[in-house]
């Protein structure tokens, strides 16, 4: 693990102080208020990332205090993550910025609420203005097809790994959502597909096409049975008996992809600047 990653994993205590009325302290309550209220892991890991490096900043800087943090501290704050590198060695997107700030405006809100401070000095910033990006590096269908042709429909597990890429394809779900598919939550009939707490712990419909309907029910029917009574099944209910490693070299498949064509790209770039003529 590098030194990098190693310094991510650190909890906030680690890092910053943690005393009764520090930054550290209310930060460390906040979370733990967003947990009690029904805030999902992933949301309330952001935003202790997002609001851990502030703390830093300001443990640096010695403001320790939640009273201490004016708008004149928050601006200049706004200028070093503006002027500032990710661990990346890249320049912080507004996204990012517009994102770091935002938690910093409901963790003084909820400060407020507290009565810790009078006021939140978050609510007289600006937020960056947020950038609109259209999606690049998306699959072309044959080469969406070439990923989901190397699957062996002659093998249990090939035909497991044909249906769920046609279904990752198809609606769109996420990984994690995927995995935790019941059986029950596939209408093949229908085709549809329940989605149960996905993102937001919100549950929501999704169609699917004929195609994904067809080998999902292929694999239920024929191959799910086999696979269900191996000794490594642990969940009888769930829809695909595998783990996450599996949506991981998909990912990795098609990310994959992406590289192989952006490497052709380049080279017919560079192909068609040494045809030019002089």
């Amino acid at each position: 693990m590098t030194d990098r990653r190693r310094l991510r994993r650190k909890l906030i205590e680690s890092e910053v102080s943690v005393e009764p009325g520090t930054l550290g302290y209310w930060t460390r309550q906040h979370l733990r208020s967003l947990e009690v209220r029904n805030y999902s892991p992933e949301t309330v890991k952001t935003r202790g990332k997002d609001l851990r490096y502030f703390l830093v900043w300001c443990e640096e800087r010695a403001i320790t205090k939640p009273e201490e943090v004016t708008v004149t501290v928050l601006e200049r704050y706004q200028r070093h993550m503006f002027y500032g590198e990710s661990e990346q060695g890249r320049r912080l997107s507004f996204r990012v910025q517009a994102g770091r700030m935002t938690a910093l405006r409901v963790l003084f809100r909820w400060l407020v609420r507290q009565r810790v401070v009078e006021m939140s000095p978050a609510e007289l910033l600006e937020l960056p203005r947020p950038e609109y990006r259209l999606p690049k590096d998306i699959l072309s269908v044959a080469e969406v097809e070439a990923i989901v042709a190397a699957c062996d429909p002659q093998t249990p597990l090939g035909v497991r790994d044909r249906a769920m890429i046609e279904l990752l394809y198809s609606s769109g779900l996420r990984r994690f959502e995927v995995v935790q598919l019941k059986v029950w939550d596939v209408n093949t009939d229908e085709r549809i597909v329940a989605v149960r707490q996905g993102k937001g712990k919100k549950d929501r419909y999704v169609p699917i096409g004929e195609r994904a309907a067809l080998w999902i029910r292929k694999y239920i029917e024929e191959v799910r049975p086999q696979l269900a009574n191996e000794p490594t099944a642990r969940i009888s209910s769930s829809l695909h008996i595998v783990n996450r490693s599996f949506l991981n070299e998909c990912r990795t498949s098609f990310a994959m992809q992406r590289k192989q064509r952006e490497s052709s790209a380049a080279s017919q770039r560079i192909s068609s600047a040494t045809r030019w003529p002089p």
